[in-house]
């Protein structure tokens, strides 16, 4: 009995001298119920080596680590130096000030000198400098409005709030402001002051009134890299961009509404221009269309008469179209005839580099400032399914007919996003057949660091031929994204792809307030939620009960 009393001992011992070890005397952490100000020393604990005391003044750069703790609401309304600074999940840090500015230094200590798990603001003239470094996880939320000042490099992994209803954004002044989350852009303009902003992934330009992009000097000051998109979602304003411009190969810039471009010299446009939120107009300057290898897409969806009901593109003025890709989308139940798909105020010139288009599509034609494309037949496969599922470092693909007229054969087409569609196998049909038949193909060599995007050419006996849709996988540094979901910005259908076992996904409010619960297996769905108002949404991706993924989307 006494040994064991004394191993109990030795273990108590251990977890108190585990606990002391984790902090050292200096660190600083929150104590305020539940929000406060920064410069009060009653708000704050300081570790003096064996407890945590109520502190005898504010913390600096001078001090240890400062956490403000899951709960608390830290302001900064007056001028500090900061460095070594954790946000705690579900706690909050802003920085603003109601009359004159105040001005947050951030020092380049070790590591990441403002580390952000929940909630961080920049807002009412603030500005935020020095040369540390400032990061908002995965999960954290980021808000800039009001006029505030970015001096200090600040990359965003989570989601990303810019501007407010009738309120600016604010400046980036030589630094950088890198979003790799989802970012809505509610008004007002970014002035880039010698700084530069990229995005990454999607980022909604949802604002009623004129938003601009300005003062950008040096290549590229505004970048849309990876697979990242901006696009707009209100119709009634311009979003205007005053800066250089690079629009990356798998990047987009789509959605409803008029972009304007006042810097031709300096736009790179390598991505994709896609318009309409099926369907929608976009209309944008002819910088984004001349001399630039962009890939326009075009989805037809269901019409009650050819020429209404899909997505167009409209430009500003006459434009070249022989640098780019015209990729056009069928939906079966669009009806046959003749469909303008692009505008302009001036004149075309053509052809297209490469023109992508259904098998039952043809006359493509380029007339002053009017470009059509007619739908001519029925196309002699009738779809069932078709599913894109990784598995470890390979994709299945698995479809289905239930009904076949002539067919001979189908080839597997494999992209990457923004590249062309390659063959990667081919698989007998069954040929003439009025029953379900089932097909698989293994693509062995993915591309494991970005979108992987397959099609199926179904081939007649006769040579003509038609494609299934398009299925997408996407990986990042060879992990595969659990969940992806379009299109965002969307009407009333949402379309699922499902890469895991036993997944659950919600939508829920901005308040969190949960509407729709799905549970989900691999595979491809279609969800129906005309139902939910116009706004955003969150949607969450679990696995096993664990939060995985989270994506914005916009319900139009």
């Amino acid at each position: 009995m006494k040994l064991k009393f004394t191993f109990l001992k030795l273990i108590v011992c251990l977890m108190i001298s585990n606990v002391a070890l984790a902090q050292a005397v200096g660190d600083y952490r929150s104590n305020v119920a539940p929000t406060g100000v920064w410069s009060s020393a009653t708000n704050w604990l300081t570790w003096n080596g064996t407890d945590w005391v109520t502190a005898s003044s504010a913390p600096t750069s001078a001090n240890g680590v400062i956490t403000i703790v899951a709960g608390d609401s830290m302001r900064i309304e007056s001028s500090v130096t900061i460095d070594q600074v954790v946000v705690e999940a579900n706690a909050k840090l802003a920085i603003f000030v109601n009359a004159g500015t105040v001005t947050c230094t951030i020092n380049n200590g070790t590591g990441t000198d403002l580390l952000v798990n929940g909630n961080l603001h920049y807002a009412l003239g603030a500005i935020v400098t020095g040369s540390g470094t400032v990061v908002v996880n995965s999960g954290g939320l980021f808000g800039f409005r009001r006029g505030a000042t970015i001096s200090a490099s600040t990359t965003v992994n989570g989601t990303a709030i810019l501007g407010a209803a009738g309120v600016t954004v604010g400046t980036i002044e030589n630094a950088t402001l890198t979003l790799n989350g989802n970012a809505d852009w509610v008004n007002g303009d970014i002035n880039l002051s010698g700084g530069t902003l990229t995005i990454s992934d999607t980022m909604t330009s949802s604002a009623s009134s004129l938003n601009r992009i300005l003062n950008g000097t040096g290549t590229n000051a505004f970048n849309i890299s990876g697979t990242g998109a901006l696009l707009k979602t209100n119709s009634t304003a311009s979003t205007q961009i005053d800066a250089p411009l690079n629009i990356g190969p798998n990047a987009t810039i789509g959605g409803i509404g008029t972009f304007t471009y006042s810097v031709a010299s300096a736009i790179s446009n390598s991505g994709r221009t896609s318009p309409g939120t099926s369907p929608g107009v976009l209309t944008v300057a002819p910088a984004y269309l001349t001399a630039q290898p962009t890939n326009v897409i075009i989805e037809i969806v269901s019409a009650t008469t050819p020429g209404t009901g899909h997505d167009q593109l409209a430009v500003s003025g006459s434009a070249s179209l022989t640098s780019a890709t015209l990729t056009v989308t069928d939906n079966p139940a669009a009806p046959l005839g003749v469909y303008t798909i692009m505008t302009s105020t001036g004149t075309f010139t053509g052809p297209f580099a490469i023109a992508n288009i259904p098998a039952n599509y043809g006359n493509l034609t380029i007339s002053g400032g009017t470009v059509t494309i007619e739908k001519l037949s029925v196309l002699p496969v009738s779809w069932v399914s078709f599913t894109a599922i990784a598995q470890n470092n390979t994709v299945q693909l698995n479809w289905k007919t239930d009904a076949e007229v002539n067919a001979s054969h189908f080839i597997v087409e494999h992209a990457t996003e923004g590249g062309n569609y390659k063959a990667v196998g081919t698989i007998q049909a069954s040929g003439n057949t009025n029953t379900l038949s089932s097909y698989n193909f293994t693509h062995a060599a993915p591309n494991t660091n970005t979108n992987n995007l397959y099609r199926i050419k179904q081939v007649d006996f006769d040579g003509s031929f038609d494609y299934s849709e398009v299925r997408n996988v996407r990986f990042t540094n060879g992990n595969v994204k659990v969940v992806t979901a379009g299109p965002n910005p969307f009407v009333s259908q949402l379309n699922i792809s499902v890469q895991e076992k036993n997944i659950t996904v919600t939508i829920t409010n901005l308040n969190g307030v949960e509407l729709r619960r799905w549970k989900f297996q691999p595979g491809t769905y279609q969800v129906q939620l005309g139902n939910l108002a116009k706004g955003m949404y969150q949607m969450n991706v679990f696995q096993e009960n664990v939060r995985v993924e989270g994506q914005r989307l916009i319900k139009l």
